[in-house]
């Protein structure tokens, strides 16, 4: 027109602009805007400026539009309308709202478009209260109240705020309810996510004879995949193939492919799939989405690459699903090729999700190294880039790792989500830090969180459990706003964790009341509660009601079953629930062997362990384990060191701790000590668990002070030791008597508030009572709130074992007040203190209480208590019905009997029991040995002697101290001092107790010039002498009548040496003076004496002469004692077996 020189008008200028702004043609509209200008039409001509805005607001130019609409000199409605729909077209809602409240403060009054763009604008901000102002003023205005678009937009904005129905009422008020209306009320039930009402909605609407748009299909399409209502969708196809939208829409046609593959119609879906005029990637990312969404990776990732082949580049979106399906396919081949095209496409920077995804990816992959170094790379981290690094290391157990990430995250300001919280709260729980969790709790109640997010709640029950404090989680647990199965699995799993099987039982019985019926997991905690309370009726009833509901399927609790049999010892049980298990993993085989492991059958063990490998099962850290404690069981040393080495090469110490404990353990049980602390020198890593288990195997091989050693070691190197930590530390304390290790233990105990617990009170009380600090043992007695029968045993046997049996037998008679039950330590406790003190009625009673309870014929050790008890007591008879009564008669037995004869004179009755006891199979033991050579001793029977002397030194323990004292004893009494001397001079060291025994054998057999000489060289040589040494060194010298020489012993005795006068030593001087006729110095001597009675000393020396058969001496010392008391009929008696053995 302007080429043929005609001018254009003012309505050919608002035509132009108006096919601008619906070609979205801005350039071309600026040049016609610039035209107008020049002619000066934008100040004469409204409608042109009106139209100026309209353009430039529809091409999204909303600085021009605002600058024209400025420039209009005086604006109307449509000014105003065409710059505030402008405003909404481009999302701008807040100043869309600003203009439309200027427009009204400058008097202009909106219209129906005006106020439909109003609502859309409150639509758009969420600001339901300034909707709700409009739709006042619409239904004021007559002729706006009536308008189907104005309410049509008012059913939208009420729907799309969610305030349905609101929306409902606006709908239902209408006149004419048309396509629009039906489409903002369907939209809005979508967009609230209630399909059903979608649908409804969309029924009503075809029963009324509105036919459907675009929009409300799709809606009613995303309703039935929702819902997966496969039919209906099927019918909404139809209705779209008649109208012919899946060629007009391709939305249409995307949202027919989604419905039919979230339905799992997938060849339907591919069947529309193929139907699309164009196949978009839209199209394809939906169909790759709903393939992963059914399980169906493998599919998906070859949908991905058919995609690629036809030339279609993938989104942020299309990456994301597929490096989902490379996540649980665990396929990090396909993943690290998705990664390439990624980086070749240069998503990686630009797109977060993508970032994420390829982390999550990583790390569900073991890539840790590739999953931080991405983690590194991204330019911007939200928190799911934090929770999934955060979760890949949690996941490992790298805890350190987890610790060091969330200061990071701290350190950066990222907010933690309720999945941080729980990441949070798993590491440090594992880390028993409750304050932290505490402290995690609070900021979890103050922002509110546990009201709407089940998980975080159940975490924090798990959290509070682990740490041990199950009153707090318990607490939690019943403040949640909906418990659901994980909940109760949750706290049950903790008191299971801590061993309370009660509880665990009593929780599931509440859960099923709770109507939460229990799945494989409360099932699993059910079997190992039984385990804890060893009620073997409770488990089988459990395995019945498994089978009963055909959960046997579950490989999980068949293997807890397996386990279950195992652990109670039913190992025929155990292996006829493994054979019968649909599938068996490497779990299954592993419980198995370590039921058989368990129960010293190593043997059969290892058999399944080759059986195992036969069937192509791979061996993984926690069969090693049950290996090693099979090798144990079964004394099987070279089977250990075969699964050592084959440990090593499979590099297993580097990588699980726990196999590095069970070889410590292994070693140590075979007290092959120094390995095993090898073994812990070479490990990695150590935790408190491989600490503790070489601080008990040095204990357990009789190295109690390397044992403490060793946890002061720990202490050093930065470890915090564990309940069991302290409790063998306490055990070993107790084993030493090493108070100050004890006091320590003690007091750590305190801080940590952990002591008045009664298992560790307990054992706190049991090592003070072991070192004999009965005071502070009695203190920690009192302050432990639940004194049980484990405490009161610690007290009385510890009174017993270090001879106070009064005190001892004053507890055990306490415990009844106080409604506590011996049971067998007690009665071990109670005998001991009864064989300490001769006290053979208490001894009766307490034998009477035992056979009330049946204990005799179930402990051993209450039998060989027993015939101690009475042997000692004199009362050989009843030892001997004790010992026959016995159904096992072990070595302990034997030499309880044979000890007791001893002592009692009957040493020929010993001997012939030690005979019978060889005859039976019996091998004798080291206290065995020692009893019969001081039998051999009492009656000279040499030849036994020399038998057993040849045994001690077969087996080597000629050397200890206590069996060579014993030999030298019994070949000096049977008269062969030169074996005696043998003896002692094979010794390496020979101590005073050695010495003295041979010079009293020299002397006893008249060798007494030897016997002196063999003490001066004692002497000489700088070993100590006791009071032993100087009697037989007395003795001596009144045999020979060395007077000089006594008083020279005596004189040394306080003098040089340190050792008090005794009553042996007078008896010496006193009868030596009788003996050469000095009979008044002997009086002398004696008046002499503060700490002796004269009677005393008369009685020793009558007792002297019987020894020595010295009748003349007898005579002078009865005169002298019958003068003192001659009431006392020992005297007397004395006297005629001293006349009997002169025969005079």
């Amino acid at each position: 027109m302007q080429f043929e020189g005609v001018c254009p008008n003012a309505i050919t200028f608002l035509c132009g602009l108006r096919a601008c702004a619906s070609l979205n043609a801005v350039n071309e509209g600026q040049k016609i805007h610039a035209e107008i200008d020049r002619k000066g039409f934008l100040n004469q001509d409204l409608a042109i400026g009106n139209m100026l805005v309209d353009m430039y607001a529809k091409c999204g130019a909303l600085d021009k539009a605002e600058e024209v609409f400025d420039n209009i000199l005086v604006r109307d409605v449509i000014s105003w309308t065409a710059l505030i729909a402008g405003l909404i077209e481009h999302g701008n809602g807040d100043k869309a709202l600003e203009s439309f409240i200027q427009m009204q403060q400058e008097g202009i009054c909106p219209n129906a478009i005006t106020f439909s763009c109003g609502v859309k604008a409150c639509s758009l901000t969420w600001d339901i209260n300034k909707g709700k102002e409009m739709h006042s003023l619409i239904k004021h205005t007559d002729t706006l109240a009536c308008d189907a678009i104005v309410s049509n937009t008012l059913v939208d904005m009420y729907a799309k705020c969610g305030l349905l129905d609101a929306a409902c009422i606006v709908f239902n008020e209408l006149p004419t309810r048309n396509i629009a209306g039906w489409t903002a009320l369907i939209s809005g039930y979508a967009d609230c996510g209630q399909s059903e009402e979608v649908l409804k909605c969309f029924d009503l609407m075809e029963a009324e004879g509105v036919t459907s748009d675009s929009m409300s299909l799709a809606c009613s399409l995303k309703a039935c995949s929702n819902l997966t209502l496969a039919n209906k969708g099927q019918e909404l196809h139809a209705e779209i193939e008649r109208t012919g939208f899946i060629v007009k829409d391709a939305f249409i046609g995307i949202s027919l492919v989604n419905m039919y593959a979230k339905c799992g119609l997938f060849a339907k879906a591919q069947e529309v799939f193929i139907k699309l005029p164009v196949q978009e990637v839209t199209a394809w990312t939906i169909l790759i989405g709903a393939y992963i969404d059914h399980a169906c990776e493998r599919e998906a990732l070859t949908l991905f690459e058919k995609m690629q082949l036809k030339g279609v580049l993938p989104n942020t979106i299309t990456f994301v699903h597929c490096l989902k399906s490379c996540t649980n396919l665990m396929d990090i081949n396909k993943g690290q090729e998705i990664h390439a095209d990624i980086e070749k496409l240069g998503y990686f920077e630009g797109h977060l999700s993508i970032g994420n995804a390829l982390i999550g990816m990583y790390s569900k992959c073991n890539f840790l190294d590739e999953a931080c170094i991405l983690f590194d790379k991204l330019p911007l981290r939200d928190t799911v880039s934090w929770n999934l690094i955060l979760a890949a290391f949690l996941e490992h157990k790298q805890i350190d790792k987890v610790l060091d990430l969330l200061a990071w995250m701290h350190f950066e300001g990222v907010a933690p989500d309720p999945f941080t919280c729980a990441c949070s709260l798993k590491v440090y729980s594992s880390i028993g830090d409750i304050e932290v969790v505490q402290m995690i709790h609070s900021e979890i109640q103050k922002k509110g969180l546990l009201e709407d997010d089940i998980l975080l709640g159940n975490m924090l029950v798990d959290a509070y459990a682990t740490c041990g404090f199950l009153s707090a989680a318990e607490c939690i647990f019943s403040r949640l706003p909906k418990q659901d199965v994980v909940s109760w699995n949750t706290l049950i799993t903790g008191y299971c964790e801590h061993g309370d099987g009660e509880t665990v039982l009593m929780r599931l019985e509440l859960m099923q009341g709770a109507n939460i019926p229990p799945n494989s997991i409360s099932l699993v905690c059910a079997l190992r509660a039984c385990v804890q309370i060893a009620d073997i009726k409770k488990a089988q009833e459990f395995h019945v009601e498994i089978e009963r509901q055909g959960l046997l399927q579950d490989i999980v609790i068949g293997n807890t079953l397996v386990d279950t049999y195992g652990k109670f010892g039913l190992l025929g049980k155990s292996y006829e629930v493994f054979v019968n298990l649909p599938k068996k993993d490497v779990v299954s085989w592993t419980a198995l062997l370590a039921g058989y492991a368990d129960y010293g059958h190593g043997k059969e063990a290892l058999m399944f362990v080759k059986q195992m490998q036969s069937d192509g099962m791979d061996l993984n850290d926690v069969t090693y384990i049950c290996i090693l404690k099979a090798c144990i069981s079964g004394g099987l040393i070279r089977e250990g060191l075969d699964a050592h080495g084959e440990i090593e090469r499979r590099e297993l110490l580097e990588k699980y701790v726990e196999v590095g404990v069970a070889l410590i353990d292994f070693y140590a049980k075979n007290e092959l000590i120094a390995r095993a602390h090898e073994v812990f020198d070479s490990l990695p890593a150590r935790n408190v668990l491989a600490w503790n288990t070489l601080i008990v195997g040095y204990a357990e091989n009789g190295c109690a002070k390397e044992a403490l050693n060793l946890f002061e070691c720990m202490l050093n190197d930065g470890f915090s030791p564990d309940v069991q930590t302290f409790s063998f530390i306490l055990m070993v304390s107790g084993m030493i008597g090493d108070k100050e290790w004890g006091w320590y233990i003690h007091s750590e105990l305190e801080k940590k508030g952990l002591f008045q617990a009664s298992a560790l009170g307990n054992m706190i009380v049991d090592m003070y009572a072991k070192c004999g600090s009965f005071p502070s043992a009695q203190t920690v007695f009192f302050k432990i709130s639940d004194q049980d029968l484990v405490a009161w045993n610690a007290l009385v046997t510890g009174f017993a074992e270090h001879g106070h049996a009064h005190e001892a037998l004053h507890w055990f008679e306490h415990m009844s007040t106080k409604g506590i039950f011996p049971n067998t330590i007690t009665f071990l406790g109670a005998l001991k203190a009864c064989t300490t003190l001769g006290f053979l009625n208490k001894g009766l009673e307490i034998h009477a209480n035992i056979a009330r309870l049946n204990l005799l014929e179930s402990d051993a050790a209450i039998g060989n208590s027993l015939i101690n008890m009475y042997a000692k007591c004199g009362v050989l008879t009843k030892a001997r019905e004790i010992f026959h009564s016995i159904p096992d008669q072990s070595v302990i037995s034997w030499t309880a009997l044979i000890a007791g004869c001893i002592e009692h004179e009957c040493d020929k009755e010993a001997l012939m029991y030690y005979k019978h006891m060889q005859s039976e199979g019996i091998i004798p033991n080291f206290v065995t040995r020692l009893c019969i050579l001081n039998a051999c001793s009492s009656i000279g029977t040499i030849q036994m002697g020399r038998e057993i002397h040849a045994e001690i030194e077969k087996e080597g323990l000629a050397q200890t101290d206590v069996v060579s004292n014993a030999l030298v004893h019994m070949y000096a009494k049977c008269g062969s001092v030169d074996e005696a001397q043998n003896v002692f001079d094979q010794l390496t060291v020979a101590n005073v107790v050695a010495w003295n025994t041979l010079a009293a054998g020299y002397a006893l057999f008249g060798r007494h010039t030897t016997a002196l000489t063999l003490i001066n060289r004692m002497l000489k040589d700088g070993l100590k002498p006791n009071m032993v040494t100087f009697v037989t060194a007395l003795s001596v010298c009144n045999q020979c009548c060395l007077f000089n020489d006594c008083l020279m012993f005596l004189e040394a005795m306080n003098t040089e040496h340190g050792v008090h006068v005794a009553i042996e030593h007078i008896t010496s001087i006193i009868t030596l003076l009788c003996r050469v006729g000095q009979v008044e110095n002997a009086l002398a001597f004696s008046n002499k004496l503060p700490f002796v009675s004269n009677l005393v000393v008369w009685l020793s020396v009558l007792s002297a002469c019987r020894a020595n058969g010295d009748l003349e001496c007898a005579r002078v010392a009865y005169k002298h004692a019958m003068c003192l008391n001659n009431e006392d009929p020992a005297i007397p008696v004395l006297m005629s077996h001293i006349y009997r053995g002169s025969n005079t």
